[in-house]
């Protein structure tokens, strides 16, 4: 009896430490796990005071990190309380805060999370309405090309809103493997076929390159790109453009006449069969060629 209570409590035990291993957080062999330090603060409203403003409840609280000079990637996201707080967790590193809420325009600070430090940042929001809208110059675009070629196209992209946004550039078209954008390098199949613009000012412009490589065989004829500049902020803001392409037939190198060969042949060929001519004459009128009488 005594046999069967020990055994009974010894496969207790053991269930009971493998639950609570298996709620235990799995870190690698010689892994530390990456300090997390608190971001929090209170939205309120601006009122031109050096006194707190109303709080603003429900704003929308974004956090973005650009690693490695990468388009700004969300990794957090939450919204203000009844009192206008918000808090979040995040690794040591630089990120962007955005704010959104509605009857406000956008608030938008780049801030660093130090080692074993909380970071507070209170903002006040400005009452008013932010308004997207981009514009894709030139547009419309026309070259010539020639099979085999290659060739650079600029396009700009301009945020005529009143407020910073990001865009999304991308291209289509039926023959969309011969194009890379914002990028000299071009994968085997083509690309990449779209290119990120973070953070443009308002009023701010950026440039985007379009590298076009039109294979050897490529028939003659008119092929047309289409490339949308979209708002990342507002997925409704667009513009577009088209790019349209000429491929030109390669007309064949003319064969020389036969007359036209000594020309084609330049002076030292010429100077090379008068050589010859006057030295097979010289032979002919020598000597030995003379006839008796």
């Amino acid at each position: 009896m005594y046999m069967k209570t020990s055994m009974i409590r010894s496969v207790c035990l053991a269930f009971f430490m493998l639950i609570v291993i298996s709620f235990l957080p799995a870190v690698a062999p010689g892994e530390d796990t990456p300090a997390m330090q608190k971001i929090s603060g209170t939205v309120t409203e601006f009122n031109g005071t050096r006194a707190a403003g109303e709080p603003v409840p429900g704003a929308e609280v974004y956090i973005e990190q650009e690693p490695n000079d990468e388009p700004m990637s969300f990794v957090n996201r939450t919204r203000t309380d009844s009192s206008g707080y918000f808090e979040v967790w995040q690794k040591v590193g630089e990120y962007r805060i955005t704010v959104e809420a509605s009857g406000f325009k956008k608030f938008t600070e780049v801030v660093s999370v130090l080692e074993r430090e909380d970071l507070e940042i209170n903002i006040e929001m400005v009452p008013g309405n932010d308004s997207y809208d981009v514009d894709l110059e030139p547009e419309e675009t026309t070259c010539t090309i020639k099979p085999g070629g290659s060739i650079v196209l600029q396009l700009t992209v301009k945020n005529t809103g009143n407020t910073s946004d990001s865009y999304n550039v991308s291209i289509k078209g039926d023959k969309v493997p011969w194009v890379s954008m914002g990028s000299t390098r071009s994968f085997a199949n083509g690309g990449p076929y779209s290119h990120s613009v973070s953070n443009l000012e308002d009023n701010g412009v950026a440039d985007i390159d379009i590298n076009v490589t039109v294979p050897d065989d490529t028939e003659p004829g008119n092929y047309i790109f289409t490339v949308t500049a979209r708002s990342y902020w507002n997925q409704q803001v667009i513009d577009e453009t088209s790019l349209t392409l000429t491929v030109e037939a390669v007309e064949p190198e003319p064969v020389p006449e036969e007359e036209d060969i000594i020309p084609f042949l330049g002076l030292p060929a010429l100077l090379l069969l008068l050589f010859v001519g006057g030295a097979i004459g010289r032979r002919r009128n020598g000597p030995g060629s003379r006839k008796n009488p």
